[in-house]
């Protein structure tokens, strides 16, 4: 994008940064389900049963908020990009070599094309399983709000992309037998190694707090001071909100600190009957918007590097510069959607109002 910009006659930090912020900042709003969607409802639920052993969050339970967010949040960062940043860095004078990529290959078209049109047929064959009404995948009341449909949704959505890699692999030549299929999932896997410890630890931590029962009484105890001090709606979701934003700063990975939250935040905030996901959604707002000024990023040193092909004296000073007025701008501008939200009581995910039914 900073090559763009400086092509089109934009200063091209600019354009740097209406790439970087919103990937980061507005990390959590997608219209898609994605990865981060599945961690945290696997961690929510785990957390939510130490007082309702038969809750489960589905990792659709903030698609609602989360879609629309995409867009208020694109308008928002728009304008801040458009009439803060550009005024205030003015007129690039420096000249800077734009690099060009080798295009793509036919064969790499074709693949893509291929893989699109088998994802496609598979989100076709499960929509013609799942829209019968006596589907086995709807739920006991013939709905899918709580369904093993919605149950399925990792495993589908694994299944997805999985198709689509090997549809590509097959057709542009890129993968030539069966037996680079694991190897391929398992050098996937090896990034994953440092969430499955913390992972591995927060789930012993979970079991121990519903064993020793020290879950429900820290719940117990959290919720009647909720109650006490008249925050056992909105206002104490919105206090939790701005407590998630200091951790941030030491724990980068959200799913590490939403791991270390929930087991306490999400008993204690259905003690007075919200439901889960809107504590996730709360949980997901700060931790997303105050990514850009994580210093404990290991991906900085690349950001920076980046950065200073279009701006060489630039450092960090310059970096957190650029991207606070973007953090201030997502934050305030999701908390007030959030706030609006559960004004309205509106759902923030199939089945998922603010209060518990």
């Amino acid at each position: 994008m900073a090559a763009v910009a400086y092509v089109v006659g934009r200063h091209p930090l600019a354009g740097f940064a209406a790439s970087y912020c919103p990937v980061i900042a507005g990390f959590s709003a997608n219209f898609m389900i994605a990865g981060t969607d599945v961690l945290l409802a696997g961690i929510t639920t785990s957390a939510d049963q130490i007082v309702d052993p038969e809750m489960t969050v589905t990792p659709v339970a903030n698609w609602y908020f989360m879609a629309s967010s995409t867009l208020i949040l694109a308008i928002a960062i728009t304008l801040n990009c458009t009439l803060y940043l550009e005024p205030r860095l003015g007129k690039f004078t420096g000249d800077i070599d734009v690099d060009t990529e080798a295009p793509v290959t036919r064969e790499e078209k074709r693949g893509m094309l291929g893989a699109g049109l088998a994802m496609l047929a598979f989100i076709i064959l499960i929509a013609l399983v799942v829209i019968p009404a006596d589907s086995p995948l709807r739920g006991d009341d013939g709905g899918l709000a709580r369904s093993p449909f919605m149950s399925s949704v990792p495993v589908l959505i694994l299944f997805f992309f999985i198709i689509g890699a090997v549809a590509f692999g097959l057709i542009s030549g890129s993968l030539t037998s069966a037996a680079q299929v694991p190897q391929h999932m398992a050098d996937a896997v090896k990034d994953l190694v440092p969430f499955i410890v913390v992972i591995f630890v927060a789930a012993q931590a979970i079991a121990w707090f519903d064993w020793s029962g020290l879950g429900m009484l820290v719940a117990t105890s959290g919720a009647q001071v909720l109650e006490s001090g008249g925050l056992d709606g909105m206002n104490g979701l919105l206090l939790f909100s701005i407590f998630t934003i200091l951790p941030n700063f030491f724990i980068l990975s959200g799913s590490a600190q939403w791991a270390l939250l929930a087991p306490i935040f999400v008993p204690m905030f259905m003690m007075v009957g919200i439901d889960p996901a809107y504590t996730q959604a709360a949980f997901r707002i700060s931790d997303s918007a105050f990514n850009p000024l994580v210093p404990v990023n290991p991906m900085l040193p690349v950001i920076l590097g980046l950065m200073q092909r279009f701006a060489p004296k630039s450092g960090l000073g310059t970096l957190f510069s650029i991207v606070l007025p973007f953090t201030v701008v997502v934050w305030v501008v999701w908390i007030a959607m959030f706030l609006i939200w559960g004004a309205f009581e509106l759902p923030v995910g199939p089945g998922h109002g603010l209060y518990l039914d």
